[in-house]
């Protein structure tokens, strides 16, 4: 019999094993449909199974075996190369795991996975080097890591990995009474690990409570995703063993995706995790899963029909259901549960997570973590109820044959009123029209959005160096640009609020040229449409006055952004979220202009106001709170900026989580406060933290991330640190050379600062040639203090060189010109 055959009378084995004999049936019958020779083959091993009382151990042929020697012992105490195993923490289909503690080259604790004794077909075994190789791909904060890998004295593989002493993610929620934000802020972690190991090609196909465990540490709930023993790699990249046979279903049902549910389905792609992790936070909002209780009495095969074709309740729903059944007393001490919570755009979000057509899912992990957050920053959400025309399709599919028995009859009345309707409908036409081009706009909004542009914000990235992901997003959005033009003609609106999106993904990329050239056309439409005060106008006003300012275009950025503030306090209102991020963002061009005193003055009002209206958490709240403490900081109140900056990153951890992007930048600034008032042992470690967290959540090149290098650079000047402090400089200045670009004020900024080195380590040569490019940039961008700065560098530099006459007037023209800045005489 050929290898594959056996393979495929196996899986349907491992399927049939565990139910119970009518549920066996049904499952057998479904399975292998026509094909009466290999359900008999199956069955006649069942039935030895059942003769010999062996139904929990897994099949095997001499055929398909790898050869081993004699079962070794595997129990606590036992020693398997460097480690000793303590106890037995679980056992899944495939392994045993037991917490272990190595001895050499290092003592820790780790669990150590053993494959079963009698899993030793080339499947299983294949299956297993697959959860290893999977592991071994991914290096993310909340993935368990692998540490090592090897066989028994037996033969047996294992490897070992971190230990996660933890419990699933639903008791940790119902234990420490979490509202319904805390369980969404512990949940978008677990997202962004099964993101990870999507961009490593690997879909889990198993998420579950369980395979998700949360510890404490330091007070603080860290989440980790384990068991990976399921795991397919995209394109089979890892064994062969990941492709899944037909006939077999995989996965737990109760978290299970339809696509998986399909006994004759093999196209599982990343929107199945999609699907699983939408039944995790079912549960996690509601106590219980999409399938229910009823799940307890249905038949194997009955679930996984309900599994393809059911609607689950949406979360409001199931909770209102399962209050019915509880005492006033239990809904008021649990207040993470209350149905008002949920409803609407937690129902939306979940809803469409859980779509049975995978095509209406969220195409990716990312999508679902951004509808989260903006829930959570209290924004709108990409998410809606389901379409009255959606809804009706499913009513169709589902009463096929009742509706076209009601439609014969309809098409009798239809003809008689068709001619008096005719009127109505000339008179809805142009409702309708102006209803669909809105439709449109907002669809090809979404299209630019989800499809083209979501990849445009680096920060949701992990680095890796399986390709360049700023070549991937830039050429992204190029192309959306350059197809653009004369594309919406008949649509203006649509056209400017495309190329608003791309100018804001464009100035996130540090693309500062193009998104200027993207805002000042959609400006131009806008302002000829809709007028100077509407607030669209006024958003990309603010859009370009924060592309001018970056460039160094102050008194242009400054007199948008005042224009903008001024029309939003009069339009929308002193108090609307619009009107406080103006605030902000003219506070911000104050300070970077060096007018600390109109930017601590407005920034204070803003906090005043925010902390009114949104609240001490929020995060807007916080991010003002952040900005007024570097305003301190530039003004040198540097104990004020130290206490705002760590009550500041104190609540960020607790409420965004430790790495998100807003509590990476409060980082910076605390360890920025740290330096200028000489504390660089309580700086230096959190550099190296923010430094480690960018590079792999936001990526090497992304501007925050060349900021933290750059600094840390700096930190180890300080201290002389020179061959330390060298290749942080020169690597931040030839990223920042990338994006923004070399003529960039902050560029330029980063140039000066590695010439400054090259002078203190006496490579006066290079010192020179940096100086000469920075000082002639200076020049363009029409900064003189920057510039005479710069001069005196190259003087240093030359005088270094003894070639002293040519040093003299550098040193004078930079000294001068340092002394008029100052006020000096």
């Amino acid at each position: 019999m050929a290898p594959e055959r056996w393979r495929q009378i196996e899986d349907l084995y491992h399927g049939a094993a565990g139910l119970e004999p009518a549920q066996r049936k049904q499952y057998l019958a479904e399975a292998c449909g026509n094909d009466e020779e290999l359900k008999r083959r199956v069955e006649l091993l069942l039935a030895q199974d059942d003769a010999s009382g062996l139904l929990e151990h897994p099949v095997w042929l001499p055929t398909e075996t790898v050869d081993h020697p004699a079962d070794d012992e595997v129990a606590p105490g036992t020693v398997i190369g460097v480690y000793r195993l303590l106890r037995q923490l679980g056992e899944g289909g495939m392994g045993i795991v037991y917490h272990a503690q190595q001895h050499q080259p290092i003592r820790r604790d780790v669990a150590l996975k053993i494959i079963k004794p009698g899993m030793d077909s080339r499947q299983v075994i294949a299956r297993f080097e697959s959860e290893r190789q999977a592991l071994a791909l991914m290096d993310h904060p909340n993935i368990a890591r692998v540490f090592d890998a090897g066989t028994t004295p037996a033969g047996r593989p294992y490897f070992a990995m971190a230990m996660v002493d933890g419990i699933p993610i639903t008791r940790y929620c119902d234990t420490k009474r979490l509202t319904v934000p805390e369980r969404i802020r512990l949940f978008v972690p677990v997202c962004h690990a099964i993101q990870h190991a999507h961009q490593k090609g690997i879909i889990h196909r198993d998420i579950k409570p369980s395979n998700v465990l949360v510890a404490e540490r330091e007070g603080q709930p860290a989440v980790k995703v384990i068991d990976f023993g399921l795991a397919k790699a995209l394109g089979q990249q890892l064994s062969d063993a990941s492709v899944t046979n037909l006939g077999t279903v995989v996965g737990t049902l109760e978290y299970m995706s339809p696509e998986q549910a399909d006994l004759m389905r093999h196209d599982i792609d990343t929107r199945s995790d999609v699907y699983s992790l939408g039944a995790v936070l079912y549960e996690l909002l509601t106590g219980s899963t999409p399938l229910g209780r009823a799940r307890d009495v249905a038949s194997y095969v009955e679930t996984l029909d309900r599994i393809r074709n059911e609607e689950p309740a949406p979360p409001s729903v199931r909770l209102r259901q399962s209050a019915a059944v509880e005492t006033a007393a239990q809904r008021k001490s649990d207040p993470g549960r209350l149905p008002k919570l949920v409803e609407g755009e937690l129902d939306w979000i979940v809803t469409k997570a859980l779509e049975k057509d995978r095509s209406r899912r969220y195409e990716t992990v990312n999508g679902l973590v951004r509808d989260l957050e903006r829930y959570l920053d209290g924004e709108p959400v990409e998410a809606g109820p389901p379409s009255a025309t959606y809804r009706a399709r499913k009513f169709v599919r589902k009463h096929r044959v009742w509706l076209g028995t009601a439609a014969a009859f309809a098409g009798l009345l239809l003809a008689g009123i068709v001619v008096s309707s005719a009127m109505t409908v000339r008179a809805s036409r142009a409702e309708r029209q102006a209803r669909t081009a809105e439709q449109e706009a907002r669809a090809v909004n979404d299209f630019l959005r989800n499809d083209l542009l979501a990849q445009a914000d680096t920060r949701n990235q992990n680095n890796t160096k399986q390709q360049d992901p700023d070549l991937t997003v830039r050429t992204a959005l190029n192309r959306a640009a350059a197809t653009i033009a004369g594309k919406f003609d008949k649509q203006p609106l649509v056209e400017a609020a495309i190329r608003q999106t791309i100018a804001s993904a464009y100035r996130e990329m540090g693309l500062i040229p193009q998104a200027q050239q993207q805002a000042e056309r959609a400006l131009e439409l806008r302002q000829r449409l809709l007028g100077e005060q509407d607030p669209s106008t006024l958003e990309t006003e603010e859009e370009l006055g924060s592309s001018y300012g970056v460039q160094g275009k102050y008194d242009e950025a400054e007199s948008l952004l005042r224009k903008v503030l001024e029309g939003r306090r009069r339009v929308l209102g002193p108090e609307h979220v619009d009107t406080l991020s103006s605030m902000n963002e003219l506070a911000l061009l104050l300070q970077l202009r060096g007018k600390y005193v109109p930017a601590e003055q407005l920034l204070t009002e803003n906090i005043a106001i925010k902390r009114r209206v949104l609240g001490e958490e929020h995060p807007n709240t916080l991010v003002s709170m952040n900005n007024l403490a570097r305003v301190y900081d530039d003004e040198g109140k540097y104990a004020q900026a130290e206490a705002l900056l760590t009550g500041t990153v104190a609540i960020k951890r607790r409420v965004l989580g430790e790495i998100h992007p807003s509590t990476l930048t409060s980082i910076n600034s605390l360890a920025l406060a740290y330096v200028h008032q000489g504390k660089l042992a309580q700086a230096e470690p959190l550099y190296v933290q923010l430094m480690d967290a960018q590079r792999r959540i936001q990526g090497a090149e992304h501007p925050d991330t060349l900021a933290t290098i750059h600094n840390l650079g700096l930190l180890y000047e300080r201290q002389r640190k020179y061959t330390q402090a060298e290749p942080l400089l020169a690597e931040a200045v030839a990223g920042s050379r990338q994006v923004p670009g070399t003529g960039n004020p902050a560029t330029l900024v980063l140039m000066n600062n590695l010439a400054t080195l090259y002078v203190a380590e006496l490579k006066y040569k290079l010192a020179e040639a940096l100086a000469r490019e920075t000082t002639g940039l200076w020049t363009v961008q029409r900064a003189d203090w920057r510039r005479d700065e710069c001069r005196s560098i190259l003087g240093v530099s030359l005088a270094g060189q003894k070639r002293f006459a040519e040093a003299e007037p550098m040193l004078l023209a930079g000294y001068d010109g340092i002394l008029a800045e100052y006020g000096c005489d």
